[in-house]
């Protein structure tokens, strides 16, 4: 998993996060502190670095129903801010921690003004995605992703 290298986005920049597999239900709470950290500009709580804490009232990665630092949910709303774009390409055989991630990952872009947005989805990925019936919850880019790779036995 990795991030763009710019440790923090105003509110005017893109935010692009990577994924690649694997990716497992260990990896979901990092994925979320780095996300809100690259959205507020400071590592969450419980982590080194710049200042005490995200002030999200979380320790790391949070759940569904972690707090938003006193933000109205009517700041997703905000139609100008630019999308989160999550490159998706990488994840390979995506299962149950992977829409974990990018369910949570939507949460907390909504909670910060914006929208994450898949890039290079996988056919795999994108059925698994309509399947959850998450389709309108996790967009995909138009850009298609790459095709599996089949083995001939």
């Amino acid at each position: 998993m990795a991030a763009v290298p710019t440790p923090s986005a105003p509110r005017s920049e893109r935010v692009v996060l990577v994924l690649r597999s694997p990716l497992g239900p260990g990896d979901v709470a990092g994925l979320c502190a780095r996300l809100r950290e690259l959205l507020e500009g400071e590592p969450p709580a419980g982590r080194p670095g710049r200042g005490s804490g995200s002030g999200d009232g979380g320790g790391g990665g949070g759940g569904y129903g972690g707090g938003d630092g006193g933000r109205s949910a009517g700041a997703a709303r905000d139609a100008g801010e630019p999308p989160v774009i999550c490159d998706v390409a990488g994840l390979t055989g995506p299962g149950l921690a992977a829409m974990d991630a990018l369910a949570r990952l939507q949460l907390i872009a909504r909670r910060h003004g914006r929208r994450l947005r898949l890039r290079r989805a996988a056919p795999p990925l994108r059925e698994l995605i309509a399947l959850a019936g998450l389709g309108d919850v996790l967009p995909c880019l138009d850009e298609p992703g790459p095709a599996p790779h089949h083995r001939r036995h």
